[in-house]
């Protein structure tokens, strides 16, 4: 509950203020956060890397 309650609100700033290069991981098998949600973070951050991994999940950061 606490996670969907960070996300629903403002984060305090702009993913494109980000200067930094960002690497979004993300599972295609994700049904709770979808790849269109990671696909959407690496498109808006400028200098961001999508790694898409085929068959992962949510739980992508446990596994890896």
């Amino acid at each position: 509950m606490q996670d969907i309650c960070l996300e629903a609100r403002p984060w305090g700033f702009d993913l494109r203020e980000i200067e930094c290069p960002v690497h979004v991981w993300h599972g295609d098998a994700d049904d709770t956060v979808t790849l269109p949600n990671g696909t959407y973070q690496a498109n808006v951050i400028p200098h961001a890397t999508l790694h898409e991994i085929p068959g992962e999940g949510h739980w992508l950061l446990y596994e890896h």
